[in-house]
């Protein structure tokens, strides 16, 4: 948490997510299972339809800047707050893809279907890459400009720069 790290304490930690036996690294930057639940029980409703780990980062992390900067106090308007967000497009895993295509390379739309619930919860199929800023304009009511960058690794750059347009305007 950023409490935590004021304080100079590491967040490298064994590596928990997966099994990391046979890779040259051992530890990395993780978010704790503890930290987790905790972000988990901050958004059950969210938790229970998404589970999807971006997701509930991006929940948790426009709450927190929420709350320090006091924006929704007082005379809070939301049609002049919005967002800008960057976000990884996500990815389709090829077996889903091979199952959803025709001998003669044409997509089966009758597999998709039947498959839909198959597909994994961080697939852009399930959840595409402005989900998060959606979640986060209903939730905290920002009826503004609601910006989704997928730019790669210029995506970051980018929010931030139609962020500052979006305010200099």
């Amino acid at each position: 948490t950023w409490e935590r790290l004021l304080a100079g304490s590491s967040g490298i930690t064994p590596i928990h997510l997966f099994n990391a036996d046979g890779l040259p690294v051992a530890g990395a930057g993780q978010v704790s299972r503890g930290d987790w639940e905790e972000i988990r029980g901050r958004f059950p409703d969210a938790a229970k339809t998404e589970g999807e780990r971006r997701t509930l980062f991006a929940l948790a992390a426009a709450e927190s800047a929420l709350e320090d900067s006091k924006l929704l106090q007082d005379a809070f308007d939301p049609w002049r707050s919005g967002l800008s967000l960057a976000a990884g497009v996500g990815l389709c895993r090829f077996e889903d893809i091979s199952r959803w295509t025709r001998a003669d390379g044409r997509f089966d739309l009758s597999a998709f279907a039947q498959q839909l619930d198959q597909i994994r919860q961080e697939s852009p199929i399930r959840n595409p890459a402005d989900r998060p800023n959606r979640l986060i304009a209903q939730r905290f009511r920002l009826r503004g400009p609601s910006l989704t960058m997928t730019s790669a690794c210029a995506a970051a750059t980018q929010a931030i720069g139609m962020a500052f347009q979006r305010i200099r305007r």
